[in-house]
């Protein structure tokens, strides 16, 4: 069954509707779905409804008008999904190319909650066309959500450079910060079962200067190793995100 992303405010009175023109193009248009085909919508933010496509008459009766740029739909049955008890930040040095969109959708299929690109001395993109990119960024967040039939949409921040990054350190019970240097603490014996909310913190692709690297260990973060081998920048967060899920089982 097709699954479809909402606004939260979307949902009343038994009905919901879709008014974003890509959506309803893909739906009308490239699926060709018509008028009594059942879909799944969700939220993003933990709920679920099981909803038939609506004709022109019954939009006419709910809406008002049978306007074809907007998808409407009758609600079946509403599911209130649970949300992992873990939550897991991944704070991602900005990469060059488009290889931002590719951490950014394997990381929304392996369930993480928020990530945030932020600035390092040696990350190649210098500036960051914030409104353009991040509304890309989102976009891709939240069609990988629906492929991967999640029930939240993890949150694609605005950039941060390191001082403000180290001030958001209070927020968790674990930081977790892959570092090449590391020799001694492996990230099995770095990961605890107690953590609930916990940030991974990944370099560039020449990775974090040595100044950088000790003001984030300084700031309470945890430096740990990966193993004998050098990740990608674009490897290591869904390495990180998938060692994460197996060993707190989210």
């Amino acid at each position: 069954m097709r699954r479809f992303l909402i606004e939260p405010d979307a949902v009343k009175s038994g009905y919901a509707v879709i008014r974003d023109q890509n959506q309803t193009h893909h739906i009308k248009n490239v699926l060709r779905m018509k008028a009594g085909d059942e879909v799944i919508l969700f939220d993003g933010q933990g709920k679920e409804y099981t909803a038939i496509i609506m004709d022109e008459v019954m939009m006419q009766k709910v809406y008002g008008s049978p306007d074809k740029e907007i998808s409407g739909f009758k609600i079946i049955e509403e599911m209130a999904l649970s949300i992992p008890e873990v939550s897991v930040t991944l704070y991602q040095a900005i990469p060059k190319s488009s290889k931002l969109e590719g951490i950014i959708r394997q990381c929304t299929e392996l369930g993480v909650f928020r990530i945030v690109p932020i600035y390092t001395e040696r990350s190649i993109p210098k500036d960051f066309d914030e409104a353009r990119k991040l509304a890309r960024l989102r976009k891709i967040a939240a069609e990988a959500a629906e492929q991967s039939r999640r029930s939240t949409v993890p949150a694609v921040s605005e950039p941060l450079k390191l001082p403000e990054l180290i001030s958001e350190f209070v927020q968790y019970d674990l930081i977790l910060f892959p570092y090449e240097n590391e020799r001694e603490l492996s990230i099995k014996a770095a990961i605890t079962g107690e953590s609930k909310n916990v940030a991974v913190l990944i370099g560039p692709e020449g990775g974090f200067s040595e100044l950088e690297a000790g003001a984030i260990t300084g700031a309470g973060a945890t430096a740990c190793s990966l193993g004998s081998t050098i990740l990608r920048t674009e490897t290591a967060g869904p390495a990180v995100i998938s060692m994460l899920k197996y060993a707190l089982e989210l």
